[in-house]
């Protein structure tokens, strides 16, 4: 391979915290003539610039947080494409909202994979119809505040409003108010029903699980002189 073609070539970093499957990724990918795959492992020694980084959720909010804690700064890094079986409502507006520029569902179709490379490459967008659907699903539905997201967690504990109350030390009056007002937001017509909607959008699997400082490593912090 002649220089020129080395030039046209994409570099793609496979950040994955899942070794098999960033593994399988980098056989599958290093077939394409067009693009150039570098592990997480190699990514200090492999000289960089990378133009997309493949990654797991974790690892792509991570960079997306270090890109958005840069803004205004000269060297950002390159653009995130999330590869997730994470398809809820509040995990794709989050990593959207965070300034991903990819998402694509693991179970995606090789083409569309190799789609989302290229057009991140480009600097565009590149989302799945399942991703574009729950971001439209998002627009114009009123938000919970911080008070009725506290609320609606304690009701997916199975708390009633007294111990809700008691928890928050709030009255009772408050927490019924609160709960009266997830109810509307969510359109349901029951506290049940309330806590089904929320988890089926991930308002609850995201807010109550544990805070794990994702293994994104050396390498991912540094990508900001990539």
């Amino acid at each position: 391979m002649n220089s020129f073609e080395s030039a046209q070539r994409i570099r793609v970093l496979v950040l994955y915290n899942e070794a098999i499957v960033a593994a399988g990724l980098s056989a599958t990918l290093g077939q394409q003539s067009d693009l150039e795959l570098h592990a997480g492992a190699q990514a200090d020694a492999s000289g960089g610039p990378f133009d997309v980084v493949l990654c797991d959720y974790d690892t792509g909010i991570a960079l997306a947080q270090a890109d958005a804690s840069r803004a205004g700064k000269p060297g950002g890094g390159p653009p995130a494409l999330i590869l997730t079986s994470l398809s809820s409502e509040t995990a794709v507006v989050k990593a959207m909202g965070l300034g991903v520029r990819g998402y694509l569902l693991l179970g995606s179709p090789l083409e569309e994979l190799l789609t989302g490379i290229r057009e991140l490459a480009r600097g565009r967008r590149h989302v799945s119809q399942t991703v574009a659907h729950r971001l439209v699903e998002s627009l114009g539905r009123e938000a919970l505040t911080a008070r009725e997201s506290e609320v609606l967690q304690l009701l997916g504990r199975g708390q009633n409003n007294k111990s809700i109350a008691r928890e928050m030390a709030i009255s009772l009056g408050t927490v019924k108010t609160h709960v009266k007002a997830i109810m509307a937001k969510l359109d349901a017509e029951s506290r049940t029903h309330a806590v089904t909607v929320a988890a089926h959008r991930g308002l609850l699997a995201l807010a109550q699980a544990p805070l794990v400082q994702p293994r994104v490593g050396r390498q991912a912090h540094s990508l900001a002189a990539c």
